[in-house]
């Protein structure tokens, strides 16, 4: 199974693949990020606009 994985990294295609994969999820991760942020602060923003 390693060998096998170990073939599809060096060749090109598969390295490709893998680099997309890692990339997609990157991308992903940092979109969660992203975007909580972005709603914690639209709810506090909300809450100091209620409290005044």
């Amino acid at each position: 199974m390693l060998a096998i994985l170990m073939a599809n990294f060096v060749s090109l295609p598969g390295a490709l693949m893998w680099v997309g994969l890692v990339l997609s999820l990157l991308i992903g991760l940092m979109g969660g990020l992203v975007t909580g942020r972005f709603t914690s602060e639209g709810w506090h923003t909300r809450a100091n606009v209620v409290r005044e």
